[in-house]
């Protein structure tokens, strides 16, 4: 009998690791989910990477007035895709000179952002500046 016990135990034991590791990746998978979802606003996505060619709006002498509704420390945050940067199609986009237009949605077409132009790309900033960049009253 001693023996059925323990091996009754071992099973018991078995089952509730397997369980545990079950509930363990069931777990994973609606965090991972959670964390895509709400980073499709902030922009920190893995498959978006923030574009590292990007610069500062404060460094940038024309923002300035294209956003003077933002702090030294705002405009450090917001990063103007560069001119010559390819759009990278069905990623959202603000344009600096018509912020009032909303997001933008590339569509392959307006390729290359041009000299003179600012666009910021939604996964290159917080949210907190991307909403303040749409829905900041001015």
């Amino acid at each position: 009998m001693p023996q059925d016990k323990e091996a009754k135990h071992r099973y018991e034991q078995a089952a509730a690791a397997a369980k545990g590791a079950r509930e363990d990746e069931a777990a994973d998978q609606e965090l991972n989910a959670a964390y895509l979802q709400a980073d499709s606003h902030t922009g920190q996505q893995g498959t978006l990477p923030v574009n590292s060619e990007a610069l500062e709006a404060a460094d940038v002498k024309e923002a300035y007035s294209l956003l003077d509704d933002f702090t030294q420390d705002e405009l450090r945050r917001v990063r103007i895709t560069p001119a010559g940067s390819l759009l990278t199609a069905g990623d959202a986009y603000v344009n600096l000179h018509d912020r009032r237009r909303g997001e933008l949605r590339a569509t392959g077409e307006e390729n290359v952002v041009g000299e003179g132009q600012y666009f910021v790309a939604k996964h290159d900033v917080d949210f907190e500046i991307w909403d303040k960049l749409l829905y900041q009253d001015r």
